[in-house]
């Protein structure tokens, strides 16, 4: 019980839960055809929060979405992640892959930063708000 408290004490800042919160809900309330353009959002200098507890912020808000039984699909998720990363000076895009497999053609998007690998099941086809190079991609994926 100690334990589960001094967890959710880390996650004590309410300014930082309240941005990605809205951000979130403003991108799923956003119609789909218009969802993307959210992504598109200036890269920001220098963020306010450090990048680590910003992703674990980021991670803990979907984690209580998923206890709620809400799943967003791919697509706002990504958009959602990626206007908050750029928001806080990381840079982030979206990545559009695909995989062939058994006859079936399956996409899938999902956040690239510096961080992590991309899913190896899928080939990048695209990528917003900005191209990007095969040399060291990495990504982000909720």
């Amino acid at each position: 019980m100690q334990e589960f408290f001094r967890k959710l004490f880390y996650y004590r800042d309410l300014g930082l839960l309240s941005r990605i919160l809205a951000d979130v809900v403003l991108v799923g309330f956003t119609p789909p055809g218009k969802r993307l353009a959210l992504a598109g959002v200036e890269l920001a200098r220098r963020g306010k929060y450090p990048a680590e507890k910003f992703k674990r912020y980021l991670t803990f808000v979907y984690f209580l979405m998923g206890r709620l039984w809400i799943r967003p699909r791919c697509l706002t998720s990504s958009v959602a992640v990626c206007r908050l990363f750029r928001k806080n000076g990381i840079r982030a895009n979206i990545v559009f892959g695909c995989s062939f497999d058994r006859d079936k053609l399956t996409g899938h998007c999902w956040v690239e930063t510096d961080q992590r690998a991309h899913p190896e099941k899928f080939r990048a086809v695209f990528s917003y708000p900005e191209a990007f190079s095969d040399i060291d991609r990495r990504s982000y994926d909720i």
